[in-house]
């Protein structure tokens, strides 16, 4: 008899205990919704915004052009591994990626007044016959952009003839360009009013990033678009 009452003693305790913890889980489990519906609901809200995703340019640049801009970003090559890049309306058209690039001068023709891309060649300015390069550059039309980067050697082959007909582009470094510089420019044909967009690194054996080679150069823009002409081959 005794053992029954003690065991129905301990069976009454158990349920109490087990009774009086679920009562108060119970209730902390709605206090905290409560607490949570608090802020989740007006304060979390109020106080922590999503920031508005970071717009970029076309071509990776850090701002967006203006209407009637045509978008650009290029670099020339780095040593003879690198090779050099252009990208206009978030289009890469010469990159070492397509295989369409070479050691010499890169240039890409766009048509001035649309942004289209008209033309892509490389010309070897080391080895190369520098006609045909000079030919390209006298064939082109008025209003004809041309974005050039160079790999590796620019300058061997470039007879006052070629550098005049860049000169007659807009360029101010052409006179100056020599023995594996790097240089990128975008030109106009039929403007010879100094380019917005040129860059240029002496090869100097103080100061090249390499032994035999300065580092690359890079610049990105906008391009105004003409109302008329552009580029025909």
């Amino acid at each position: 008899m005794r053992g029954d009452v003690i065991f129905k003693v301990s069976v009454i305790g158990v349920l109490f205990i087990v009774g009086v913890y679920w009562v108060n889980s119970t209730i902390e489990l709605k206090l905290e919704r409560r607490i949570w519906d608090v802020f989740s609901k007006d304060n979390v809200e109020a106080t922590f915004t999503v920031p508005a995703a970071t717009t970029k340019g076309k071509c990776g640049r850090a701002e967006a052009c203006p209407l009637g801009h045509l978008a650009f970003r290029m670099a020339s090559g780095e040593n003879t591994f690198i090779g050099p890049h252009i990208c206009i309306e978030n289009r890469t058209v010469m990159d070492g990626d397509l295989y369409n690039v070479g050691l010499g001068l890169n240039i890409a023709v766009v048509n001035g007044a649309t942004g289209a891309v008209i033309h892509t060649e490389v010309f070897d300015t080391f080895e190369g016959d520098i006609t045909e390069l000079i030919n390209l550059l006298k064939i082109v039309t008025d209003g004809s952009l041309l974005l050039i980067a160079s790999f590796d050697e620019p300058a061997s082959k470039l007879n006052a003839e070629a550098r005049n007909l860049f000169a007659a582009m807009g360029s101010r470094f052409i006179k100056n360009i020599a023995y594996r510089d790097t240089w990128v420019f975008v030109g106009t044909k039929g403007n010879a009013n100094s380019s917005l967009f040129e860059a240029h690194t002496k090869n100097n054996q103080e100061t090249n990033k390499y032994q035999g080679w300065p580092e690359r150069v890079e610049i990105d823009g906008c391009i105004p678009l003409r109302k008329s002409g552009g580029a025909t081959l």
